[in-house]
Order: C-alpha cells, then structure tokens, then sequence
C-alpha cells in the first residue's frame, strides 16, 4: 500500500515537473491566466505582459473637441465613463493601431475626425504603444493581453453607465484586427457576443493559417468584417494575410499590391507598408464617401479581372467600409473591388463586352481604348492588351473615379495601324445597379468614325 502511494506521488512530482519545463503560465487578475500550452505554443512568440508593463491607454473622444481626447478612462476605475460624458445612448467605437504604432501615428487624428465628422459617438482610442514595440514576437504575444483590456474596459463601462450593445463595434487595424479578435472571444466566453467587429488588414506573421483562437475569427462577433490589401508584398507574403477570416473578406485589387503605391510622395515607413496602410485610407473615406464601395463575389481575381463575375448577388452587392452590408446568403466566396490610384479611391465599376464579327482577318490583338460619354461628363479609359477572337466575345472591366451618369456614346479604337478588327457591337454595363447599354457598329473600325449612340437595354443580336 505505501509502495502504491509513493508510487503515485512520484508520478505527480514527474508530471508537475514535465508540465513546469514544458509549460509557461502568466496570470494578471482580473484578466485572468496566459499560457503556452496549445494552440499559443509557437516558437519565439512569448507571453503577454502584464496591465502595469503594457501601459495601455483608454483615450475618449467625441465632438467637443476634435484636436485632442475629451478624457481618459482608467482600466480600473469603474467610474471611469460617468466622469468623462460617456453617453450610453450614442454609437460607440473602439479603434486600435497596430505594430509600432501609437496615438500620434499620421492616420489615427484622421481617422478619429472621420467617425466624429459622421456621427456624434463614443469614440475610444485604445493606445498601446509600450506593448506594439520592437521585437515582434513580444507585440505579437501582447495582443491576448490588450484584447483581454479591451473586453474588460467594455464590461467597466457597461457596468457603471450601460452601453447601446447594438451600436457597439471594434475597429483594429493589422496586429489591432487580433487584438479586437481576442477582445470578442473574451466577452462571448462571458455570455456577451459583439455585435459587428472590423479587421483592417489583419496582420500575417504569426496568425496566418492558424488555429482560430489565435486570430480574428467569425466567431468573435455577430458579423466580422474584413479587408485584405496588402497579402504579397513582403518578401514571398506581406504584412497581411491572404486567408480569409470573417463572415464577408474584400480584396481590394486582389488583395495586394494596391493601385498607385509606386509613388515617392510618401515617408518611408508609408512607401515601404503603402497596400498595408492603404486598407485605412480606403476605410476612412468610406466613412463619408456618398461612393459606395461595392465588392463582387467571385472564385478568383483573375476571374473577377476578365469580367467573368460583374453581377451582384440577390439582395444586391455588398458594400465595404464602415457601412458594410451583409450579404442575405453566404456564398462561400471573397469579394473583390478595384480602386483608383489616387483619392477618392472609391471606383465606380463598369463592364464591358466586346462583339467580334465573323470573318476572316476580324480579330484584333492589341490594346483597345474606351471613351464613354455620360450625362455629366466624358471619360477615357485604356483597357489591357487582349486577343479578340473573330466570332468571339471578349469581357472586360474598369473602374472610373468618378460617376458619369447615364451614357449616351461610346467611341472605341485599337492600337493597330490598320483598321482590320470588325467589331459588330459592344455591351457596357455599369455593375452596381446592373443598368446595361448597347452599341452597335457592324463595320471595320477606323480611326475617326468609330463613334455610336449608346441605347439602353436590348442585345447585340438586336444590331
């Protein structure tokens, strides 16, 4: 019998020790307990420090002064919203910045005037700049201990002056994405589920392809949101991730290499991460934008690209930005946009079909230009050099910075010497509201005489 006692003794003495060499714990009431057991067992990354080290900041603003915070509100102080005016009926937003980043960042006043621009809310910035810094890997392990601030924060002030939980939503931007994901996870394991959460860019390095507590996730809120912009452009992958992690993701330009981000009229930093830091460009202007960012479901960009996917689904196509929509059906698929290389970014979405005629020598293969005339302005577009098969139909589309209104003509040519592309019609269509126009040629295009009256409605067979 004391044989089979010491026996068990010992074995306990052998496990604590295997679980004292093989497991790290970190425990910061009232947040509770952090370890590297699984699925947080990653090579370098490490435990989160502790409330005191990390040093976040609660930052409140509203109207009364759009230069500087109405006030702070202490994680500890469960009076801490009465005394700074929170107002419990008002829409209320948690945004945060991600690595290397602080309050002072070149985006974050912008950001802050948009929202207050659009609406009188609660706005609260949450800064934690001492836990973001260098090394990455320490900011990386961080974020489940700013998310674990963040929940706890909302809990404080619902507690101390309610809060409207419909008009709630959190806001982070790349490491910030993970740091509202852990927020959400915390509260819904307390029987409190977010009402919408946004994923700017979620950052890659250590939370791509892992398991889903590691990261945003559609299960840290009622709708999770996302927007991918910049998945390829660090060495083989980029600051952001190609994997999908909400119940709606949109790749702007496919996710990557974002439209004018060749440009020099930026710092460093903004040059060096430019597609990662145009996702909040994109988002702030669709604030108050009246251009709505429409994304088009589709398999793949290269699909999306060559016109193969310009309907929207029933119920409409879903927006991106802050007013996001929600898809009526899951469709299982990611939502691409195009952009323009400059502000406003916001695009207005054409397709067009190209009607070859039969015949020999009626194809083209050169590069084609557009020039479409609305009721409230003419614009030029030039389209991608493509082969246009004789008896075939070719799509396309483009995107044009600003709304043209109804089109009355269209005036197309190539880049050839000679007119030798029978074109017997084109289809244009203006995606969003799936308003449609017809063209008929039927002739050999030229140089001058290439001009026809856009009609509305009917089909190509028609001409």
């Amino acid at each position: 019998m004391v044989s089979t006692m010491n026996s068990a003794v010992l074995l306990m003495v052998i496990m604590l020790c295997f679980d004292i060499v093989h497991s790290n714990q970190v425990c910061y009431p009232p947040y509770g307990c952090f370890s590297d057991d699984t699925p947080y067992d990653e090579a370098l990354v490490q435990l989160p420090w502790g409330p005191k080290d990390l040093e976040t900041k609660f930052w409140f603003y509203t109207r009364k002064d759009l230069s500087k915070p109405t006030g702070e509100i202490k994680e500890f102080d469960a009076q801490g919203a009465s005394k700074v005016g929170f107002d419990p009926h008002k829409t209320t937003v948690f945004l945060t910045h991600g690595y290397i980043e602080n309050s002072r960042r070149w985006w974050v006043k912008m950001f802050i005037n948009e929202l207050l621009n659009y609406e009188n809310m609660n706005l609260i910035f949450v800064e934690w700049h001492v836990g973001s810094a260098f090394p990455y890997h320490q900011a990386v392990g961080n974020t489940r201990m700013v998310g674990a601030q963040v929940a706890h924060m909302i809990e404080l002030i619902k507690n101390d002056t309610g809060i409207n939980w419909d008009k709630l939503r959190l806001i982070g931007f790349s490491l910030g994405a993970h740091v509202m994901g852990y927020a959400g996870r915390n509260l819904r394991r307390k029987g409190m589920l977010l009402r919408r959460i946004s994923a700017l860019d979620p950052a890659s390095p250590y939370f791509e392809n892992k398991h889903p507590d590691r990261r945003i996730d559609p299960t840290d809120a009622e709708f999770v949101d996302v927007i991918h912009t910049d998945a390829k452009t660090l060495v083989v992958n980029g600051f952001g991730t190609t994997q999908e992690m909400g119940h709606i993701d949109f790749f702007p330009n496919g996710g990557f290499d974002q439209v004018g981000c060749g440009n020099l009229d930026v710092s460093v930093v903004q040059y060096l991460a430019c597609s990662h830091y145009r996702v909040l460009r994109y988002y702030m202007e669709s604030i108050n934008s009246p251009c709505p960012y429409y994304g088009y479901p589709c398999q793949s960009y290269e699909d999306f690209k060559n016109g193969h996917c310009t309907h929207c689904p029933d119920g409409g196509c879903p927006r991106m930005g802050y007013h996001v929509s929600r898809p009526k059906k899951d469709l299982k698929m990611k939502y691409y946009t195009l952009t323009n290389e400059n502000y406003p970014f916001c695009a207005y979405h054409y397709s067009i079909e190209f009607y070859t005629g039969q015949g020999f020598l009626n194809d083209l293969d050169g590069t084609v230009t557009v020039e479409l005339t609305g009721s409230k302005q003419t614009v030029s577009v030039t389209l991608k050099g493509k082969y246009y098969r004789a008896g075939g139909v070719v799509r396309d589309i483009f995107a044009l910075q600003q709304d043209i209104g109804d089109l009355k003509k269209i005036r197309i040519s190539h880049d050839r010497i000679l007119d030798i592309w029978y074109l017997k019609g084109v289809v244009v269509r203006l995606m969003s509201t799936e308003k449609t126009y017809i063209g008929c040629y039927n002739k050999w295009l030229n140089t001058s005489q290439n001009q026809v009256t856009l009609i509305e409605g009917g089909e190509v067979d028609q001409c």
